[in-house]
């Protein structure tokens, strides 16, 4: 009888054990869950900064080219006219 009731105490631990490990193992799972969705809203906050990006240089660029085209139109027409100083 003392046999039986030693392996049912030690049931009972072993149960309330394997309870707390599920307990923690589903909290731990909900956890990472919030953090893989956390972690995909960086991403995409990422990949919207980088697309705004790259429209953005290319309208720097052509700013550039156009600049540099105006200011050798001028300086072409300055030097037909002669009107630089030397």
């Amino acid at each position: 009888m003392a046999d039986d009731r030693n392996v049912d105490r030690e049931l009972g631990a072993l149960d309330a054990r394997m309870l707390a490990m599920e307990r923690a193992f589903a909290e731990q799972k909900k956890d990472t869950h919030e953090a893989m969705i956390a972690i995909r809203s960086d991403v995409r906050m990422m990949r919207d900064t980088m697309i705004q990006a790259k429209g953005s240089w290319k309208m720097l660029v052509g700013i550039a080219g156009l600049s540099a085209t105006i200011g050798a139109l001028l300086m072409q027409i300055v030097s037909w006219l002669g009107i630089m100083p030397r």
